[in-house]
């Protein structure tokens, strides 16, 4: 598994958008989306492909093992297999993720019924695995009309846990013919 250093790439997220500016309710069922105001776009990230780790500053490894197109009655999604990693000596956290398309600068959020919650403590030496199911930017999950997703995509990771409250963020590149499943 081919492993690569951010270093110093920054990028302006706000804390509290990783942590609390999503609305919506978690229910155990799935119906509900969680939703955020779109962010700015990591211009200078680090980019892997599917199955490849990401290491972040504040030592944590990210790697995105799979992924495929999933959904429910509000649209599509893409379910990205999702390996987090705390190598080091001290707490973290899970970083944020989010769905990033060629259609414009927003991030998607991330729907309820993922099994990894974005922004939870992981403990020194802890791993967490699971399933991020990703939204397209723009999918409110009220009935509007879902967004299109086309290349260049792809997944951003982003630290929550810097000090600077500035994120440095990891991409992975979304497969191709995932997007073509996406229409």
């Amino acid at each position: 598994m081919k492993r690569t250093s951010l270093g110093t790439i920054a990028l302006a997220l706000a804390l509290p958008l990783a942590v609390s500016a999503c609305s919506g309710s978690d229910d155990a069922d799935g119906d509900a989306a969680e939703t955020a105001t779109p962010d700015p776009v990591a211009e200078n990230a680090a980019e892997v492909g599917v199955g490849d780790a990401v290491e972040l500053p504040d030592g944590l490894s990210v790697t995105v093992t799979a992924m495929e197109v999933g959904g429910d009655s509000g649209g599509p999604w893409v379910s990205a297999e999702v390996v987090v990693d705390n190598p080091t000596d001290v707490e973290g956290a899970v970083p944020t993720f989010g769905l990033v398309c060629a259609e414009g600068p927003a991030i998607g959020d991330y729907a309820a019924g993922s099994t990894i919650v974005i922004g939870d403590p992981l403990a020194a030496g802890e791993t967490v695995t699971g399933t991020l199911n990703l939204l397209l930017p723009g999918d409110t999950r009220s009935g509007t009309e879902v967004p299109t997703c086309t290349a260049p995509a792809y997944v951003q990771a982003a630290s929550v846990t810097t000090a600077d409250l500035e994120a440095t963020t990891g991409r992975v590149d979304v497969p191709a013919a995932v997007l073509e499943q996406l229409g």
